[in-house]
């Protein structure tokens, strides 16, 4: 087994060295790479890339994001885990394991992530140094019955009745595509193209508690270099990389609101095939208000399935708006991190957002 490390300045050409080039599988797709090669918080020679080769196959592969935290008021470089997979034909070997390990000893542990798979969070969370650095508490509502798709996943012994939920899944959407989520308040709000000057000011003002302190320079970055896509267009590089390329529904909403000529309220919203998230929101209540309204608003032009929200002040605004949904419940999202990463005060309720870590991009 060979192990090759790859710098952030060697990823717009990874594609193009042997053996990717006479098919197989990628460890990167070509958005990713260029995404990662813009970064504004990595430098180019930092490591991010370890791939694991038997013979000329590629057989595994790890990815961290390089980022930073605001911790004591200064910039704490580090990184966070991003994509890992090995092939199927060689898991249980600890290749993913070990992987991990150089990734952690090269950042000499300064590593965090969020919002991990199931087996890769069983991964992470039993290697030394692993704890929880904030518990990120949400709402998730549903606006549409999914049981034929849920259920067989969750419950083994609803896989051989599946064709008997998926009618109900049909009278029930049928029945609520006639009950428009859109509340009774219209509220005027403004969709941004890109950050202004003026709005990076406001985000910067409501980023004190934040320990990723994404501003403008971030979402500018964002928006030029996504490597998820909205398309439905046939692409070779699906079946060649295990990670999100495109999907049918993939769209961003910066949703901004004023009082007069005064910003009093930003969120970027967005929507994954009508699953909406809100990944970063900034104002006083009277600013989240207006942005509930214009959320509703926009949710409604479309047939959404559910809406999660991690903005303890958003959720109460809008359990006092009175909209359509079929149920809500308690959602979580854990960062975690790893020894390198000092340990931080976790009374205040907004040390992350729910885009930070490689959320926003997935």
């Amino acid at each position: 087994m060979k192990v090759v490390v790859y710098s952030v300045k060697d990823l717009p050409e990874v594609l193009q060295q042997e053996p990717f080039v006479s098919g197989g599988q990628i460890p990167i797709s070509p958005l990713r790479a260029q995404a990662h090669f813009h970064n504004p918080r990595a430098d180019k020679s930092d490591m991010v890339l370890w791939c694991m080769f038997d013979k000329e196959k590629l057989i595994a592969y790890r990815l961290v994001l390089p980022g930073s935290l605001n911790i004591d008021g200064a910039a704490f470089k580090m990184t966070w885990l991003s994509c890992l997979w090995v092939d199927k034909d060689h898991r249980g070997k600890g290749y993913g394991k070990k992987l991990t390990r150089l990734a952690l000893a090269h950042w000499k542990n300064r590593i965090a992530f969020a919002n991990a798979a199931p087996a890769s969070l069983s991964l992470y969370s039993n290697m030394d140094g692993c704890d929880v650095l904030f518990d990120n508490v949400g709402m998730r509502y549903y606006f549409s019955s999914e049981l034929a798709t849920i259920l067989p996943t969750k419950f083994s012994l609803f896989k051989s009745v599946d064709f008997l939920l998926k009618p109900i899944d049909s009278v029930v959407n049928s029945i609520l595509r006639f009950n428009n989520i859109e509340d009774e308040k219209r509220v005027d709000f403004e969709l941004l193209e890109k950050i202004s000057e003026e709005t990076g000011a406001f985000i910067s003002k409501h980023n004190s508690e934040n320990l990723s302190q994404w501003g403008k320079q971030d979402f500018d970055w964002l928006i030029e270099h996504p490597w998820v896509i909205e398309s439905s267009e046939p692409n070779p590089d699906v079946e060649r990389y295990h990670f999100s390329i495109q999907h049918p529904v993939y769209r961003d909403y910066y949703i901004q609101v004023k009082d007069g000529d005064k910003i009093i309220g930003l969120v970027l919203l967005k929507n994954k095939n009508n699953h909406f998230t809100v990944h970063y929101i900034w104002g006083e209540k009277p600013g989240k208000e207006k942005l509930a309204h214009s959320i509703l608003y926009i949710m409604s032009k479309h047939r959404p399935k559910t809406l999660s929200i991690y903005d303890e002040e958003l959720i109460q605004v809008l359990d006092n708006i009175s909209f359509k949904y079929l149920y809500k419940k308690i959602t979580r999202q854990r960062f975690m991190a790893y020894s390198g990463i000092p340990t931080v005060n976790t009374q205040n309720k907004n040390l992350f957002q729910y885009g930070d870590a490689d959320s926003v991009f997935t």
